[in-house]
């Protein structure tokens, strides 16, 4: 991809601020970022959208889309507020170009619940403001979504899965797992096991049981998760780091010590890698993430188009 880029800037009818060349700039952020290279892509996000401003224009859909992109990369990075204020500005431009509910308005809305389950995660116990604002964005998409797509799409299902996750951060555990083991169903059956939404309601599930004291549950659907994410994402991804974390945490607290360790050891080992991310990895909690419905031509998560072109 950079060298395509490279021919790119050097060929006099395209250069560096033809679209297509915008648009592979975009495409190569977001792939670091997917890899957890955070900061090489926040860096790459802020040249690419100063550089917008000048080519494009500050009101212009590729524009948003990079801001769109960026936000979520701060967000994966642990950079919530920073994320939080990204996507409250788009909201406002989604409300004058789009209205209140227009799909794409509705995806923004979903980021900004999902980034403030992160951020009411940071306190303990969990910040009620963030949390009823959250509930509040996740009724009224998955309400918005029923309304309007067949019953099996995944959009559905992770506004399902995210209002899960408000319920198990307040303590709602029993609603939580019917709304969890229905998104799973549905992810499961028209999506299958290893898709992104999949994966991440089978990783929200063995929360549920992990929060409910169900270890041993718990640890079969936390190794279930770790499984696929490291045969779809590899050990680069945070979330098969989250997934392999909790996992050693369940096995540990299991008395299953031996096998903890074990894991520990194999985590360790890809440390040494020093892929970036990976420490944050350990601590962010996954909430569904908007990237997680849709796939690249990779195979890796993707974030949903903000503004179609």
């Amino acid at each position: 991809m950079r060298q395509s880029i490279q021919r790119r800037n050097v060929d006099p009818k395209r250069g560096p601020d033809h679209l297509v060349t915008l648009k592979l700039n975009v495409r190569l952020a977001r792939v670091l970022s997917a890899q957890g290279r955070f900061h090489e892509a926040k860096t790459h996000f802020e040249k690419l959208i100063h550089d917008m401003d000048g080519t494009l224009g500050v009101e212009h859909h590729e524009r948003f889309k990079a801001i769109f992109y960026q936000a979520h990369n701060l967000q994966k990075s642990r950079q919530y507020e920073q994320a939080e204020s990204l996507f409250r500005k788009l909201l406002g431009k989604c409300y004058d170009y789009l209205g209140s509910n227009h799909p794409q308005t509705w995806t923004v809305k979903m980021a900004i619940a999902n980034v403030l389950q992160d951020i009411a995660q940071q306190t303990n116990p969990p910040s009620t403001a963030c949390l009823e604002e959250a509930r509040e964005l996740n009724e009224g998409a998955l309400k918005f979504r029923s309304e309007h797509l067949p019953k099996d799409h995944p959009d559905i299902t992770s506004a399902m899965s995210s209002l899960a996750t408000y319920e198990r951060l307040s303590g709602k555990l029993a609603d939580a797992d019917k709304r969890e083991t229905e998104a799973w169903k549905s992810a499961k059956t028209s999506l299958g096991t290893d898709h992104p939404v999949s994966l991440q309601s089978a990783s929200n599930r063995a929360l549920i049981y992990q929060s409910q004291g169900n270890l041993k549950v718990a640890a079969e659907w936390h190794k279930r998760a770790l499984e696929s994410r490291q045969k779809k994402l590899q050990w680069h991804h945070p979330d098969t780091w989250f997934s392999a974390d909790r996992l050693a945490e369940v096995l540990d607290q299991l008395g299953k010590k031996s096998d903890a360790k074990k894991l520990c050891k194999q985590m360790a080992a890809h440390l040494s890698e020093r892929l970036e991310g990976l420490e944050n990895a350990l601590q962010r909690p996954p909430s569904y993430d908007e990237d997680a419905s849709f796939e690249s031509e990779q195979g890796k998560p993707a974030e949903k188009e903000f503004l179609n072109s």
